[in-house]
């Protein structure tokens, strides 16, 4: 009662009442001007149209936090059976090393494990170059780039920690040095994930196209390859899932055409060829 009453009058005055507390709190201390910006800025780029993969970049972020989902269950031994509308997913395309990690190290009761530890676990695993054409394709797709390419959301997001900041510092004056400390190291986190993922690149010649949807053009940068890294029978299943002509030859008119329509245009396709071979 005694903490309630120091809160009240720091942010209402002495004597206020409850509804006077949070009326000051909700519509004087929030910054709903600010709150509103990084919603927009979130949703436009939510709504982004995904010129890589089709659709728009809210389904991409849906399907990656699903693969991300999978790949939790997977580490931590809870993988349930695949069910028939998961399977073909393409994680099962990859080495089981590329969407399982060792997490027995944080696991360990005396282990605290730093920024710095997780940051360079983080990068070992996104320079195996087996798993890159993986990560490329789940994690790194032209809606991931377009998002933390965003400057105006990144700015965004600042202002708005900084408010929470200024929020808690509020309701929490005598820790205002601590707040303060916690407040920038976690900025600063933030900022060098950011640089990472802006530019991630490895030592070993690994290194991923962070290309936004505005700029992603398939004649620039490909169709996504989500065959790289594969070796023989999961390259050959994964072409044929995902079939790309080779070299520079004209793309196949039945590219990415299933079932009946395939069949179609296949036998489409070979009357023509008849046709000009007769010619």
């Amino acid at each position: 009662k005694q903490w309630y009453q120091r809160r009240v009058a720091i942010t209402a005055g002495e004597g206020a009442s409850f509804k006077n507390y949070w009326v000051n709190m909700l519509g004087e201390r929030i910054n709903f001007e600010n709150i509103r910006v990084l919603l927009e800025r979130v949703t436009e780029n939510m709504c982004e149209e995904n010129t890589q993969h089709g659709g728009q970049c809210y389904e991409y972020f849906y399907r990656t936090v699903t693969h991300l989902y999978q790949w939790y269950l997977r580490t931590a031994g809870l993988a349930p059976s695949p069910s028939k509308r998961g399977r073909g997913s393409i994680t099962d395309e990859f080495d089981e090393q590329c969407s399982t990690f060792d997490v027995s190290t944080y696991m360990e009761d005396d282990y605290e494990p730093s920024f710095s530890d997780i940051r360079d676990a983080v990068v070992e695993k996104f320079c195996v170059a087996e798993c890159s054409g993986l990560y490329q394709e789940v994690l790194l797709g032209c809606c991931t780039a377009t998002m933390i390419q965003d400057t105006g959301l990144a700015d965004a997001v600042l202002v708005v920690a900084d408010d929470i900041k200024d929020l808690i510092v509020d309701i929490y004056p005598d820790d205002e040095d601590y707040i303060d400390e916690v407040n920038t190291d976690y900025l600063d986190y933030a900022e060098e994930v950011m640089g990472m993922l802006r530019d991630p690149t490895c030592d070993n010649g690994v290194s991923y196209n962070v290309v936004p949807c505005a700029d992603w053009t398939p004649e620039e940068f490909g169709l996504g390859n989500p065959c790289e890294g594969l070796s023989g029978k999961k390259l050959k299943k994964c072409e044929k899932k995902n079939p790309v002509d080779a070299g520079d030859a004209d793309p196949s008119p039945c590219a990415g055409l299933k079932g009946k329509k395939l069949k179609k245009c296949e036998k489409k396709e070979k009357k023509k060829n008849k046709q000009n071979a007769r010619l």
